[in-house]
């Protein structure tokens, strides 16, 4: 499989659909697609850039 290949821009904003969930928990944040069920942790520093939006 190819990797996929991104056309974003330093000036592109990235948005959290309305079906996902970010919850802080200690010092780690979880985000959760309620469509799907995925789920993902995030450590420290990705909490810090997922806050920055």
């Amino acid at each position: 499989m190819a990797p996929m290949q991104s056309n974003m821009n330093l000036s592109d904003k990235v948005t959290i659909p309305t079906q996902v969930m970010a919850r802080t928990v200690g010092d780690e944040t979880v985000i959760l697609d309620l469509a799907s069920g995925t789920y993902f942790g995030l450590d420290p520093v990705g909490a810090h850039v997922a806050a920055d939006e």
